[in-house]
């Protein structure tokens, strides 16, 4: 018997050699070498959510630490965690586990290059999902992202924070109601008003302004009568301005 591989690479020449014979009949597989494959299988596996909790701690060990090293381990667990949380299972367990304090710990601080990366981590873990968006809004996500989205200028922090909000607010009546209250087709029509004050920024941040239109979009057809209305109000003088550089 061969010796357990350690590596996945040491598994599929494993898997290859056994099966490079096409013309033999099938045959049930002998218990020591099921026992072989099965613990080759479990030596490999992976607990994602304790690589979670792991890439959590590494973020809050290094997040008042001001040499790029640290800068560096916070940023790449943070791409970590947003790799792991595109699976839905995942992305509900990142919650329960100090998730949605380390997304409000993120956003807390000062100017930042996280933010877009904290916008996109917190679009994954709210997207489609309604308990999640309600369980953000309830702790007070949006009112933080719109805050901040307000005073941004790098495009690619407005870009992942806007992210974070479309995925919050899109499909959820309760998230929408809180927009509204929070005042956010104001914050988004005066960051529309910077963004679009001269040819070279619109040139700048075409992508950007793309997206916004695509969102107020699906907010029109989402919304109720009395949600438009509070729109209406902020609508009019950017509408022109906005879609004429589709």
């Amino acid at each position: 018997m061969e010796r357990v591989p350690h590596n996945l690479q040491g598994l599929f020449n494993f898997c290859m050699s056994a099966g490079t014979d096409f013309s033999a009949s099938a045959q049930q597989m002998d218990p020591e070498t099921a026992r072989w494959l099965r613990e080759a299988l479990e030596s490999m596996t992976v607990d994602l959510v304790e690589e979670m909790r792991k890439n959590i701690a590494i973020i809050i060990e290094n997040l008042h630490q001001t040499d790029e090293g640290a800068t560096a381990k916070i940023t790449e667990s943070v791409d970590n965690l947003i790799d792991l949380t595109e699976d839905v299972n995942l992305a509900d367990i990142f919650l329960k586990i100090g998730g949605l304090e380390l997304l409000l710990t993120l956003f807390d601080q000062p100017p930042s290059p996280l933010y877009c990366q904290t916008g996109n981590l917190l679009a994954n873990i709210v997207q489609n999902n309604e308990e999640a968006q309600k369980i953000a809004v309830n702790n007070g996500l949006l009112e933080v992202s719109l805050k901040l989205f307000s005073l941004q200028d790098d495009k690619e922090n407005l870009r992942g924070i806007f992210a974070g909000i479309s995925a919050l607010v899109r499909s959820s009546l309760l998230c929408q109601q809180q927009f509204v209250a929070s005042h956010g087709f104001q914050v988004l029509f005066e960051v529309l008003d910077r963004l679009t004050a001269s040819e070279a920024s619109i040139k700048q941040h075409t992508r950007f302004l793309n997206k916004v239109n695509f969102f107020l979009s699906c907010m029109c057809q989402e919304l109720t009568d009395e949600q438009l209305r509070e729109w209406e109000l902020f609508f009019g003088p950017y509408c022109g301005r906005l879609y004429i550089h589709n």
